[in-house]
């Protein structure tokens, strides 16, 4: 009799598997909602994950201002 097969789970992504570089303002602009919906994060942290996608500084601050004017990032409710 043979024992029974184990499986594992497997990982859905490799931790040395980087992310795809954001190259527009709507690539970024879906990027940036895609994190708003799952939690909230304040201007440095959206400003570093576009950092890490390799967004244009200049594409980054189009994005991060019109959060900043539709009141989607207030930092102010990270300094409480």
């Amino acid at each position: 009799m043979t024992p029974p097969r184990v499986s594992f789970p497997r990982r859905l992504k490799s931790p040395l598997k980087k992310s795809k570089p954001l190259t527009d303002e709507a690539q970024a602009w879906r990027y940036v909602l895609w994190l708003l919906n799952r939690r909230p994060h304040s201007r440095g942290e959206l400003v570093e994950k576009f950092r890490r996608r390799e967004l244009p500084a200049e594409i980054a601050e189009k994005v991060l201002e019109k959060l900043r004017l539709k009141g989607f990032v207030k930092d102010e409710a990270f300094a409480e």
